[in-house]
């Protein structure tokens, strides 16, 4: 079975999330061919190796900002270049789609990476975006966006939890996407357990776009000195 696993670029925890799936379809001798662009696609070659298909296509850019103002300003003209982003992936997976056949696709976050032809397959935890003013009427348009974009693939996957989550409202009590009729299947992680002395208290990793990751270091760095035993702090950029 040939199957395409779009990823998003966005940080790294698409990426590294993807490694476990994208394992065990190699493992059941399904031939996978990863879409992705940036360090996330570095992470994923180094990751799994040369024997798989890599395919650069860039997705949309993100949506940042230092402060309020910044925030409302970007997004009157975010939206225009989200779009037209996603249609640039769409041409470009459909070219792909015409030189040879395949069976499936996993998009993990990618709007852009689906097919009317093809059984297709969405791995989010964001049901809902969430937005740093809290506006519930941009969350609410947000969440009908989802709901109408998901109607292009055939199930929603869900990496969390049902219960004793850890997304919170990023996927659950949510108002118009019924939460029965997408699928929790609970953490994907590419960690598993050693046998090692504990020699560390408190491990925080940060990463993710600036200007966003120095001011989550920065804050965190100062909360640290809070806390008692011994903190390991690694830092990345992405």
């Amino acid at each position: 079975m040939e199957i395409i696993y779009g990823v998003c670029s966005w940080g790294l925890g698409h990426a590294t999330r993807s490694l476990p799936v994208i394992r065990k379809l190699i493992s059941e001798e399904y031939h996978v061919t990863v879409i992705s662009n940036g360090r996330s696609l570095e992470v994923l070659k180094k990751e799994l190796g040369p024997d798989l298909q890599y395919v650069d296509i860039p997705d949309y850019p993100m949506l940042l900002s230092e402060n309020t103002r910044q925030f409302l300003a970007k997004s009157m003209v975010y939206w225009p270049v989200f779009i037209k982003r996603i249609e640039d992936g769409l041409a470009q997976l459909q070219k792909i789609l015409q030189k040879k056949h395949y069976d499936c696709i996993i998009s993990d976050a990618r709007y852009d990476m689906y097919s009317k032809k093809i059984p297709s397959f969405f791995i989010s935890h964001q049901m809902r975006i969430m937005n740093p003013l809290q506006i519930q009427m941009f969350e609410r348009a947000m969440e009908r966006f989802n709901q109408f974009f998901f109607k292009r693939f055939i199930d929603v996957i869900v990496p969390d939890y049902k219960e004793d989550n850890l997304s919170g409202d990023l996927s659950h009590h949510l108002r118009r996407i019924d939460e029965d009729s997408i699928h929790y299947v609970g953490v994907l992680s590419d960690f598993s357990k050693r046998p090692l002395k504990k020699d560390i208290d408190y491990l925080i990793s940060i990463s993710g776009p600036e200007p966003q990751r120095s001011m989550l270091e920065e804050k965190l760095a100062s909360q640290a000195n809070e806390l008692e035993g011994n903190v390991v702090l690694t830092l990345g950029n992405a």
